[in-house]
């Protein structure tokens, strides 16, 4: 019988809050994720700040990429405040996205300097696009060979799916691999380019992804914040 799986558990660690003669407050915590097994995840994550039950302030959404090897999030964030709402709680929103598919293609390079190379889609018999899976396509990667050594690269993906999928695009050769951005549509349509060191051959692996629900995750124990001196 396969053993069960725990659950994914995430709890806080070192944290800090410190605030400046100028009202300046400086904020940063750890956030480790624990059971991820031999997963991988786009985390999406913003911190939410609170004076007792009074809201102060919402932190920038991010996005990065979490697995059994790296587990953990240093969230920090930066304010101007009012010194009578230092804010003593606060709240981690996050959302994870798992593994559903994977798009995995070999692109022509160009190989003499100041040129470039689109690449297209093969079709299927019935006129599909091969570089699709789980609704999502990639319609075009152009690959230019820069005067410097480097590729110069680009692709265009899609999907009708907006805020169901995301992707992590990854161009690999012999010696490098170049991991971009994790990315979550928004739109029906995403660009994202990059640069590596010209090769003959690459391999492209396009992960796709399948957000979970948000959950909030209440810090339970308050915390104080240091007055610092400017001097």
């Amino acid at each position: 019988m396969t053993e069960k799986k725990e659950e994914i558990s995430v709890k806080f660690d070192n944290i800090t809050s410190e605030i400046d003669e100028e009202s300046y407050l400086s904020f940063n915590c750890e956030v480790i994720f624990e059971n991820l097994y031999d997963d991988e995840f786009i985390c999406e994550y913003q911190l939410s700040f609170y004076n007792k039950s009074d809201h102060i302030h919402f932190g920038t959404l991010e996005k990065c990429i979490i697995n059994s090897n790296q587990n953990n999030i240093y969230c920090y964030a930066s304010l101007n405040i009012d010194g009578a709402y230092i804010p003593n709680e606060f709240k981690l929103y996050y959302r994870l996205s798992k593994e559903i598919g994977e798009i995995k293609f070999s692109p022509k390079l160009p190989q003499k300097k100041n040129t470039a190379v689109i690449n297209s889609p093969p079709k299927g018999l019935l006129g599909g696009n091969k570089w699709g899976s789980k609704s999502v396509e990639i319609h075009t990667l152009v690959i230019k060979n820069d005067t410097d050594g480097y590729f110069n690269y680009k692709f265009i993906a899609s999907t009708s799916r907006l805020d169901e999928r995301g992707i992590i695009f990854k161009f690999s050769t012999a010696d490098n691999e170049i991991v971009g951005d994790p990315i979550i549509f928004s739109t029906p349509f995403i660009t994202q380019t990059a640069n590596v060191e010209a090769s003959e051959k690459a391999d492209v692996s396009c992960k796709i992804f399948q957000p979970l629900k948000w959950v909030e995750l209440i810090n339970k124990n308050s915390f104080t914040t240091e007055k610092i001196s400017n001097e």
